[in-house]
């Protein structure tokens, strides 16, 4: 799900070869539209024209099993998603009112090495775009950092096998 994002999904193409299905600023989305799918990935640098529906929908989705990815401007106020998703027990960070990020940053502390979120991950050769200036939200678990300090990566387990997972940076311009 993205918005203004400027190829903000097609890393999942390209880098790693996952089919992709584009919901480009959806109206109306339901949670019928992601049946099928493992994982919801939302990424946008504008404002959603719905984002209480997507915010309320994405919590549907993961309170009937599915993957939710939350991208760093999903956090920034503007664009922030809202709804269900960015309630406690579910979106692991709270929205930066202040729009305030830094442009750019390295991996810092690796909380939790062990996650299967770190797999295959180098930590040194980490580095991303806009990080948002949140805190973890409720028991959210913390995975890594980044050096300046900003929550890098964190998750709300929602079931046994699904979680909502927060990515403190935009996909677009990171690896």
């Amino acid at each position: 799900i993205e918005y203004c994002a400027g190829g903000g999904i097609d890393f999942l193409v390209w880098g790693y070869g996952h089919e992709v299905v584009d919901f480009y600023n959806p109206w109306n989305l339901t949670l019928a539209d992601l049946v099928g799918f493992d994982v919801a990935v939302v990424t946008s640098n504008c404002s959603f024209s719905q984002s209480e529906n997507i915010g309320n929908v994405l919590k549907e989705f993961a309170d009937a099993g599915g993957g939710v990815v939350l991208t760093q401007f999903a956090f920034m106020d503007g664009p922030a998603l809202t709804g269900g998703i960015m309630s406690p027990g579910y979106s692991p960070f709270t929205v930066n009112p202040f729009w305030d990020y830094t442009y750019f940053d390295v991996l810092g502390t690796v909380h939790d090495s062990g996650s299967p979120l770190m797999s295959g991950v180098n930590p040194f050769g980490v580095y991303g775009y806009y990080q948002a200036n949140v805190q973890v939200q409720g028991a959210a678990t913390l995975v890594a950092d980044w050096s300046s300090g900003y929550p890098a990566v964190g998750y709300n387990a929602t079931g046994s096998s699904s979680a909502v997972v927060g990515v403190n940076l935009f996909p677009p311009y990171s690896w």
